[in-house]
């Protein structure tokens, strides 16, 4: 009920609303008296056309100071609302800063938890391993022994074979490096063939030398000799390309048994101790799921204490803060800029205003005429600020009144008091300590926050009784039952028994729950104390979304 409908409310029953009327009466006046004294005088044209001027620059400035006046009341609003928000926030910091905590440490917990659960599937499947290879390996130390002994004896074989080849190779590259060529085994070598040559004997019969004999060793020399010049190169035979017996011997070393590793009793404790492993997982996962119960509980008990802020905007608190600060800021660096240009405005005003009169002084004409604008204008200037103060005084009255209604709805909780002002074409109210501090809505139940516009809407119906006639001003209430403690609601009923020109709203706390053919609790109702009671039902059928479709029934309920 704050802003200009709680302004309009006050202005209908306040005083001040007499002295509104007589300033518009008295403004209009001394404007008519200012046209009717410049008619009559006989100042000359230039005179006049100076004061013509002069009005316009008047309402130039005016218009300005206006609109300046507008911009930083506008500018205001929202630096008080960065302001309650920022007052909101640094009281739920705390809150804010135990709820990260609490939501960082199950963060943590669920990681944890996946973590560890993946290590129990590991864990596992590792045991099902060891359960399979103490099964089958158990019983196979035979079979791999006589699979190793034949791997061993096919390689000393292939190694033979290979370290005959190999033999055989250096033998012929040791010739070839040292200019000699391999013949035929049992053939003589070069240099017994040169030297059979020159002897012209042969070395085995001791006999000459016939012709057919010199010509094959000279055709033998030559084939050495051309064999000499193609440079030949020979390779190192490859004797085993598939190396079949190699990866057997890569499959036994890897496959081997050993006896004390897979043993039935070592197997058997690596079983126990995975198995005693997965327990202790177990429990672990279970422990942080608690864990992470509990802390959910946490969170929701922190989000309790701030209704009006969701989970996402209390984790984020601290950059909404800075965010809010930043807003503020720069409307304050708004408001003192237009201040300032504003109070120059109005010095320009109040100097056109003085010239304005000094100017009109030199009109020749009644002095009683020139007096009588004058003092329209002063009485026009003191309405104005006698509206001004029977507007305070009301707010002061109206202020009391709602905080004793407020401490009669809440007996027994500190309640605090409030204070109900001003500002532009708005009226607010301040929740404050008896020292004047202000209350947040930490300090405040909802009981209270809901009491604190009941309080000020009873206070105005009772000064509403006080100057209106009975019927006037009824005002109808929907019974606020849904933060009311039992013993509060009665309390509550019993101010507003107390209240003249009230009416009750029954609702959900005294309705049944069927929405086609609702009913009255009569015993719940009949412990209220009421003078009359209304029970307002919406005529069906209607669209939740079209206010203009739905009807209502008003019943007078009696008991």
């Amino acid at each position: 009920i704050e802003g200009k409908q709680l302004a309009e409310l006050v202005k209908s029953f306040s005083d001040a609303k007499h002295y509104e009327k007589l300033d518009e009466v008295i403004a209009e006046l001394a404007i008519r008296a200012d046209k009717q004294f410049r008619k009559e005088s006989k100042a000359d044209s230039t005179a006049q056309e100076t004061i013509d001027d002069i009005d316009r620059k008047i309402k130039n400035f005016s218009d300005d100071i206006d609109k300046l006046s507008y911009r930083i009341a506008e500018d205001e609003k929202g630096r008080d609302f960065y302001t309650d928000k920022i007052n909101q926030l640094v009281n739920n910091l705390t809150i804010s800063e135990d709820f990260k905590k609490i939501d960082d440490e199950i963060s943590k917990l669920k990681y944890e938890t996946d973590s560890i659960r993946n290590e129990l599937k590991n864990k596992n499947k590792f045991t099902d391993f060891l359960f399979d290879r103490l099964y089958i390996l158990k019983d196979f130390g035979n079979i791999m022994s006589n699979f190793s002994k034949k791997i061993d004896y096919l390689r000393r074989k292939k190694n033979e074979v290979n370290n005959d080849e190999l033999r055989k190779f250096a033998v012929e590259k040791l010739e070839l490096e040292n200019g000699t060529t391999p013949f035929p085994p049992g053939f003589p070598s070069l240099e017994i063939l040169k030297e059979i040559l020159k002897d012209d004997i042969c070395k085995i019969y001791n006999t000459p030398l016939d012709e057919n004999a010199k010509d094959y060793i000279n055709k033998s020399i030559k084939l050495y000799e051309d064999s000499k010049n193609n440079q030949k190169v020979i390779k190192a035979p490859v004797i085993f390309p598939n190396n079949f017996i190699d990866e057997l011997q890569i499959m036994n070393n890897t496959h081997k048994i050993h006896t004390e590793k897979y043993s039935k009793e070592r197997i058997t404790e690596e079983i126990e101790f995975c198995i005693k492993r997965i327990e202790e997982f177990i429990k672990k996962v279970d422990d942080n799921k608690k864990l992470i119960e509990d802390l959910e509980l946490q969170k929701k008990d922190l989000l309790l204490k701030v209704p009006d802020i969701s989970e996402n905007e209390l984790k984020n608190l601290r950059k909404t803060h800075y965010d809010y600060s930043a807003e503020k800021d720069e409307l304050t660096r708004k408001i003192g800029e237009n201040n300032v240009r504003l109070d120059s405005k109005k010095q320009d005003l109040q100097e056109l205003k003085i010239t304005r009169a000094k100017t009109l002084a030199q009109f020749k004409g009644s002095n009683f005429k020139l007096e009588t604008v004058e003092l329209l204008k002063y009485l026009s200037d003191i309405a104005k600020v006698v509206k001004e103060d029977e507007y305070e005084k009301f707010l002061r009255v109206l202020s009391d009144r709602a905080t004793t209604y407020l401490k009669q709805i809440n007996i027994g909780e500190i309640t605090g008091k409030i204070e109900l002002y001003k500002k532009n074409e708005e009226v607010k109210y301040k929740s404050l300590n008896d020292d004047n501090s202000t209350r947040t809505k930490l300090d405040n139940s909802g009981a209270i926050q809901i009491s604190i516009s009941l309080s000020i809407l009873f206070a105005i119906a009772d000064i509403a009784a006080e100057t209106m006639d009975e019927e006037s001003y009824p005002m109808i209430f929907d019974a606020p039952t849904g933060r009311f403690s039992p013993d509060r609601e009665q309390a509550f009923f019993k101010v507003l028994h107390a209240t003249k020109k009230q009416r009750i709203v029954v609702t959900l706390r005294f309705l049944g729950v069927d929405n086609q053919i609702p009913f009255v609790k009569k015993d719940d109702f009949q412990n209220i104390e009421k003078d009359k009671a209304f029970f307002i039902k919406r005529l069906r059928p209607f669209k939740n979304n079209k206010p203009e479709t739905i009807e209502t029934e008003i019943e007078e309920l009696h008991f």
